[in-house]
C-alpha cells in the first residue's frame, strides 16, 4: 500500500510515530525446550509465556533485546519460530484484507468477513437486542472499565425480557472473551455464538431450541475494554517500513506503527488504585503492551496470589494487589452470583486446548496448610472436556499441565458456585 493511499488519519500519525524510533530489535515468538518445572519458571520470570505449550516446550515471545538476555540465562534450548511480530501484523493483516476483497461474505454465521473493533462490537450487540426482543437483552455490566467505559453483553433466552435472571430456574451458561487483549478471536468466537443462537433458534434448529427455551446463555465478547481498544486500533494500523518500499528514514531504524500495543495481554491500569486516562494507557506503550496494566486472568479470587500470577506490576502475568480489585473482574463476579450458572468458558487464544480447573499442580500448598488437590469434580469435568473436544479435535487437559496459573476466571467461578468452567484456547499457532 503506497503512503499515499493510507487514511488521512494514518497518514497524519507519521510525526507521532516516528517520534517512537527504537533501535531495531524485531520483537520474537521462540519455542523454547522445556520440562514442566522449566516451565513454571520461565513463568514467573517476568517473560511474556504464551498458553502454547505441551509436555517438552512453551511458547514465549521476546519484546525486547533485555528478554533474549533473560532467556539466555537459563540454558533452554529454544527456536525462533516467527522471527519478525512487526512483520507478521502486516502480513496477516494483508491477508485478512486480500480475503475480505475475495469473498461477499464469510461462513460464519454473521457473515463478517473482518476482525470487530470495539465500536462494532457494541453496535453488533445493541442491534442484536433490538431486533430480536423476545429472545435477546442487551446487558450492560454495572462497573466501567478503567477508562469509564461501558462494558457491554447479551443474555439470549425465550422470555428473557420478561423474567429477572435471579428468579429464573432455568440455569445460565456464561461465554466471555477477551480477558487478554491481544486475543482477538476470543471475542470474535463468542459474538458468533450469539449470532448461531439466534439464526438457529428462529430457524427451528433441534439442537438449539433446548438452549434457548430450557437455559439463559450470556455472552459477554469483550471483557478487558480499554486493552482492547488498543491492541485492534495499533493492530491495524499499517506498518510502513514493511509495506512500503519507501522508508521515510533510509532503513536504518524500524517505525514501530505496530505492534505497540497490538500484542497488549493487559488491562489499562495505570498504577494500583488510580484509574485511568485514555491517553495514558495510548502513550504508555511497552514492547508488547504489558508494563501498564493488570493482568484479568489472574485477578480473580481464587488462589489470588499464588504461584503463576507475578507480583510485580511491570510483569505480564501482574494479578494485581488484591483479587477483584479490577472493575472488569468484578464485573464478571456480580454477573455469575446473581445468575444460576451451571457451566463458563473464558475463551482465549492459543493453543488447542480446553482446560479445566485447578490451575496449580494438584501438590501445591494451599491456604489451609494442605494440598490443594484435583477438583472434586475432576472425573465429570474430565468427561465434559473429552466430549467438548471429541468436536473441535482439541487436546483436553488440566491448566497446570501447561504451567501453574492462579487468580482464573474458571478456577474462581468453579470453587466459588460449583458451575463447571473451562478455558478454551482457540487456533494452533499465533494470538490473533
Amino acid at each position: 500500500m503506497a503512503l499515499a493511499t493510507l487514511p488521512t488519519a494514518q497518514a497524519g500519525l507519521l510525526d507521532d510515530l516516528t517520534g517512537t524510533v527504537e533501535e531495531a530489535f524485531a520483537p520474537q515468538l521462540v519455542t523454547v525446550t522445556a520440562d514442566l518445572a522449566e516451565r513454571n519458571l520461565l513463568a514467573d520470570s517476568g517473560l511474556d509465556v504464551t498458553e502454547h505449550a505441551g509436555h517438552d516446550y512453551v511458547e514465549v515471545v521476546l519484546h525486547t533485546p533485555a528478554d533474549l538476555v533473560l532467556l539466555e540465562t537459563f540454558d533452554l534450548p529454544y527456536e525462533v519460530r516467527i522471527p519478525d511480530l512487526v512483520r507478521r501484523e502486516a502480513e496477516i493483516q494483508a491477508a485478512n484484507q486480500a480475503y475480505a476483497a475475495s469473498v461477499d461474505a464469510s461462513p460464519l454465521p454473521s457473515g463478517r468477513d473482518t476482525y470487530r473493533t470495539l465500536a462494532d462490537y457494541n453496535a453488533e450487540m445493541q442491534a442484536l437486542a433490538a431486533d430480536h426482543p423476545d429472545i435477546v437483552k442487551l446487558l450492560e455490566l454495572p462497573h466501567r472499565s478503567i477508562e469509564g467505559k461501558t462494558i457491554y453483553g447479551v443474555e439470549i433466552a425465550t422470555d428473557v425480557n420478561d423474567s429477572d435472571a435471579a428468579d429464573d430456574e432455568r440455569p445460565s451458561f456464561v461465554l466471555m472473551g477477551l480477558h487478554h487483549a491481544r486475543e482477538w478471536p476470543s471475542g470474535e468466537h463468542t459474538m458468533e455464538f450469539a449470532h448461531d443462537l439466534v439464526q438457529g433458534y428462529e430457524a427451528g434448529d433441534a439442537r438449539i431450541a433446548p438452549l434457548v427455551e430450557q437455559a439463559r446463555t450470556v455472552l459477554i465478547p469483550v471483557v478487558n475494554v480499554d486493552g482492547f481498544e488498543k491492541s485492534i486500533t495499533d493492530g491495524m494500523l499499517v506498518d510502513l517500513n514493511v509495506l512500503n518500499e519507501y522508508d521515510p528514514l533510509g532503513g536504518q531504524t524500524a517505525i514501530l506503527a505496530t505492534p505497540g500495543n497490538a500484542y497488549k495481554r493487559k488491562n489499562c491500569r495505570p498504577f494500583d488504585g488510580v484509574d485511568g486516562i485514555p491517553v495514558f494507557c495510548d502513550l504508555a506503550k511497552s514492547p508488547g503492551g504489558f508494563g501498564v496494566g493488570v493482568d484479568l486472568n489472574r485477578n480473580y479470587g481464587a488462589f489470588h496470589g499464588g504461584p503463576g500470577a507475578a507480583a510485580e506490576p511491570i510483569d505480564p502475568t501482574y494479578h494485581g494487589p488484591e483479587g477483584f480489585s479490577e472493575p472488569e473482574t468484578q464485573n464478571v463476579r456480580e454477573l455469575v452470583s446473581s445468575r444460576h450458572v451451571t457451566m463458563l468458558i473464558s475463551n482465549h487464544t492459543f493453543s488447542n486446548l480446553v482446560l479445566r480447573p485447578n490451575g496449580v499442580n494438584p501438590q501445591t500448598i494451599g491456604p489451609d496448610g494442605n494440598p490443594v488437590g484435583d477438583a472434586p469434580d475432576e472425573d465429570a469435568m474430565k468427561e465434559l472436556g473429552a466430549r467438548m473436544t471429541a468436536q473441535n479435535g482439541y487436546a483436553n487437559i488440566h491448566g497446570w499441565e501447561l504451567y501453574d496459573t492462579t487468580g482464573t476466571t474458571e478456577d474462581w467461578s468453579y470453587n466459588a458456585t460449583g458451575g463447571y468452567g473451562y478455558t478454551f484456547e482457540i487456533g494452533a499457532h499465533e494470538f490473533h
